[in-house]
């Protein structure tokens, strides 16, 4: 699967955005990432952070792009073309506040065609990263559900053979009933397995709506939210909400 992504990229290199540049996890993927040639790494945030971090968990980001909100030259540009999407919805002053963050500033970045595409999420809730997206981006004409996915790779597997998991998540659905909810799948190959789902609808600081359906082949539990990295960084805690920080 893995290999499939990569030998496309490599055929046409992209530019990816990472929202929180200071994360273990983002340094380690970029410092992966440089070392091949097909997904240039663009992190944001303060550069002597940035490189500080790094330096202390012992990544190699040398040769990555580090763009801080702070100091960017082409602000007053991206200003005016945020001011132009959000259509009187915000000012001129609540556009350059919100570009202040990284989420909403590294969206514009992927807007404005200074990158390809973004990953963010790592301390960001899932609001706040879908967010800025579905207000500068938006969805393609005639889509109206957003979803992602992730993929796992049990430690235990390797080889080219090995099972893996790929999990789709994060739907975007105001009002879910459990009728359609196999149609928002989503597969890279391979056979579809519907586990129990117990789902929930808004972040941990919303409105919650959820329902679960009976587990077929698979008898463990996923949850939407909240979901893992919740209960393993303290940092995505906190931003979930009280709940997940009394963990």
């Amino acid at each position: 699967m893995f290999a499939q992504l990569i030998n496309t990229l490599k055929k046409s290199p992209k530019t990816i955005v990472f929202t929180e540049g200071t994360d273990p996890r983002i340094l380690e993927a970029s410092a992966r990432l440089l070392s091949g040639n097909f997904l240039k790494p663009v992190l944001v945030g303060n550069p002597d952070e940035i490189a500080a971090a790094a330096e202390d968990i012992g990544f190699n980001i040398r040769g990555a792009e580090i763009i801080d909100p702070e100091n960017y030259d082409g602000m007053d540009e991206m200003v005016d073309e945020m001011v132009t999407l959000r259509k009187g919805k915000m000012t001129a002053d609540e556009c350059r506040a919100a570009l202040k963050k990284s989420n909403y500033f590294g969206t514009m970045l992927v807007k404005m065609g200074k990158a390809d595409c973004l990953l963010g999420g790592a301390t960001y809730s899932t609001a706040d990263t879908v967010r800025p997206a579905l207000q500068l981006i938006k969805t393609k004409p005639g889509n109206k559900i957003v979803s992602s996915c992730f993929i796992m790779v049990r430690p235990a597997a390797s080889g080219a053979n090995a099972p893996g998991g790929r999990f789709s998540g994060r739907l975007n659905i105001p009002a879910p009933q459990p009728r359609p909810f196999g149609r928002y799948c989503l597969l890279f190959g391979g056979e579809a397995r519907l586990s129990r789902v117990h789902f929930y609808v808004g972040n941990a600081r919303g409105p919650v709506s959820r329902f679960k359906r009976k587990p077929r082949r698979i008898s463990a539990d996923f949850f939407g939210e909240p979901h893992f990295k919740a209960f393993f960084f303290s940092a995505a805690a906190y931003n979930k909400g009280p709940l997940f920080a009394a963990f």
